[in-house]
């Protein structure tokens, strides 16, 4: 005979598998720590090479403005706003990311913490009915 919470808890961890649950999991195959790392190494790489991309556009953009402040002798001015520029950019991001890898970790262990309880509820179902039954469940440990 079937059983209707047992279906309907299958079919609510059927529907996370399917979801949220596949970036879930594969987040908490990490640490914390790891996760955050590996974002952060991301935003490193993204972050300089979108920097890169638009000041060279905005160089390209205003060429002749930035030519003229070569012939000053600003050069160094110049290279030093660059890389104060890229620090602030780089920072602002890291921080920003920093802040959401740990959040995006902890709300997925949060959420995978509660699909293992479904789980184990499951199995628990299935024990009690195969005892109801009289047959003997076959634990797979």
């Amino acid at each position: 005979m079937l059983n209707e919470e047992r279906i309907r808890m299958m079919f609510q961890i059927a529907r996370y598998e399917q979801g949220a649950g596949s970036r879930d999991l594969k987040i908490c195959k990490y640490t914390e720590k790891d996760y955050t790392a590996f974002s952060m190494i991301k935003n490193f790489f993204l972050a300089t090479m979108t920097y890169l991309l638009l000041l060279g556009l905005m160089v390209l953009g205003n060429l002749s403005y930035w030519l003229n402040l070569l012939s000053e002798n600003n050069l160094l001015l110049l290279l030093l706003g660059a890389l104060i520029g890229y620090l602030v950019v780089l920072a602002f991001y890291s921080v920003l990311t920093y802040t959401i890898a740990r959040l995006q970790y902890r709300r997925a262990a949060r959420r995978v913490k509660l699909y293992y309880s479904m789980l184990k509820k499951l199995e628990q179902l299935y024990r009690d009915e195969a005892m109801l039954a009289g047959g003997m469940y076959e634990d797979d440990d």
